[in-house]
């Protein structure tokens, strides 16, 4: 991966592509949202909304 440099007056500024899509993010800001509003309303976290994301988090951070 090439980094580019912005030159301005008084330091360069790294820029980079960056490592992840927006578009996943998104949606994994609204599973936590309706996670955290249950969460508020009965005062725990069942595994089941767990394990997804853990899931999810092993998949895309596995090397290869």
């Amino acid at each position: 991966m090439a980094v580019a440099y912005c030159y301005t007056d008084t330091f360069p500024i790294p820029t980079q592509q960056p490592l992840y899509d927006e578009q996943p993010m998104i949606w994994l800001l609204i599973y936590v949202s309706a996670i955290s509003l249950c969460d508020l309303r009965t005062r725990r976290i069942p595994n089941w909304y767990t394990l997804p994301i853990l899931l999810a988090g092993f998949i895309a951070h596995f090397p290869g």
